[in-house]
């Protein structure tokens, strides 16, 4: 699932539900003004901005009070949540409370969770897709496409075979509806035969909906805090670096995953849509 459902994107997500799992250290090197609360790095510097989150401690003695996080981040300045007592260039370290990975939320969201949502919905959430269908006419004049909605049809003929064509409709010859993917011909009907309408159209859209984003948001977070939870065999509690955590006797984020999945549900149940052979 490309689109907007980022890497970036998914960690704030995740950053509100705390699944933290481990930590580990980074050094920025950079200049803070007394006073302010920017930390601009120094030029060349390669780091996954995305990976530093609101929980992040920065660690500078004098210059900076205790317990001071990552309030934002952008590429060459990092935001902190206190201002510095002086003026500093130097290094500062970051504690990041490192989640996953991009290479596992991208696999993930493109292998698990982008072909869920495309099952339940019966229908791509993203790319635009072209679709070729072969159906049965029955004596009357309606014919069912198994996708919807539809961006056009390109293409809907009588067919002998694969490469033998009877007859070709204009979009002249027949009304479509888009939302339910309805074909009705005008002032005639389908012919009776078996798999003799050869139909090509094409299905999907350029940028996920609001609503399907935030389905996918909760149902990789699903999949992700059962990873996480996994990785330590399940344990109730988590504590590093100053930071503790307990997740209760029913082990970690049991009750966050079945709220995801049920928010997940709620919002693909209004688009699913059934599939009627042609």
């Amino acid at each position: 699932m490309t689109c907007k459902l980022t890497p970036k994107l998914f960690r704030n997500y995740m950053a509100s539900l705390c699944p933290i799992s481990k930590s580990e250290k980074i050094v920025l090197t950079g200049t803070i003004k007394e006073g302010e609360f920017a930390f601009t790095l120094d030029e060349g510097q390669e780091v996954q901005y995305d990976k530093l989150q609101q929980y992040t401690d920065a660690i500078i003695k004098k210059v900076l009070p205790k317990r001071t996080y990552v309030e934002a981040v952008d590429y060459g300045e990092i935001t902190l949540s206190n201002s510095a007592v002086s003026d500093y260039t130097g290094e500062i370290t970051f504690i990041i409370f490192t989640m996953l990975s991009n290479w596992w939320i991208i696999f993930n969201r493109d292998n698990i969770v982008k072909q869920y949502v495309e099952r339940y919905i019966r229908r791509p959430v993203c790319d635009i897709q072209e679709v070729r269908e072969f159906h049965s006419g029955n004596g009357g004049r309606t014919l069912q496409l198994n996708r919807a909605p539809v961006n056009e049809v390109t293409m809907l003929r009588y067919i002998v075979s694969a490469d033998m064509v009877v007859e070709n409709f204009s979009t002249k010859n027949f009304e479509l509806d888009k939302n339910t993917g309805l074909i009705r011909l005008k002032g005639r009907s389908f012919f009776r035969g078996n798999k003799n309408i050869e139909v090509r159209y094409s299905v999907g859209q350029e940028e996920l909906q609001d609503d399907i984003l935030s389905a996918s948001l909760a149902l990789l977070a699903d999949v992700s805090m059962g990873h996480l939870a996994g990785l330590d065999g399940g344990s109730t509690s988590f504590s590093t670096d100053g930071f503790s955590k307990s997740y209760g006797s029913a082990g970690k984020w049991t009750q966050q995953r079945k709220m995801q999945g049920r928010i997940a549900n709620d919002i693909l149940g209004k688009y699913a849509s059934a599939v009627i052979g042609g």
